[in-house]
């Protein structure tokens, strides 16, 4: 199992991974990213996905890292430039970041309505840790 460990992270973090994975394959997802990588594609670009591309994107990324320019503090590259307008031009069309932002609202209070009980618990749990530890560190002076 992949999840991270409740006791580490807390209920709300589990959730919030599982409803991203919800997110990504719900038909809605799916059909705004595909406009997305339509419109880009129809500027010349191959992208696959704004969350985690492996296309033109990544290759842009790769091509900083090649001229020892990974952190990006330099100058953009023209063809970076190019490709982050019309990737901020197709956002803007096809109102991705709304769409996404809201399918994701939408996922999270359902997740929060379904799970409210138990979050509180859980929530009454980590304010007990952190308790704990605000006392040992006065204890010891740290």
């Amino acid at each position: 199992d992949l999840r991270p460990d409740v006791s580490l992270y807390g209920l709300g973090h589990t959730l919030l991974i599982d409803d991203a994975a919800r997110l990504q394959a719900s038909a809605q997802y799916r059909q705004a990213v595909s406009e997305w990588v339509n419109c880009l594609a129809e500027r010349g670009y191959r992208v696959t996905d704004p969350l985690g591309d492996r296309g033109d994107i990544q290759a842009v990324w790769d091509a900083r890292e090649a001229a020892g320019n990974g952190d990006g503090q330099g100058p953009a590259p023209r063809a970076e430039v190019e490709l982050a307008v019309a990737d901020i031009d197709c956002k803007e069309s096809t109102d991705l970041v709304a769409r996404l932002n809201e399918l994701q609202a939408e996922l999270n209070t359902a997740t929060i309505n379904r799970n409210q009980l138990a979050l509180d618990e859980d929530r009454k749990r980590l304010d007990g840790q952190v308790a704990r530890a605000s006392m040992l560190i006065s204890e010891t002076g740290q």
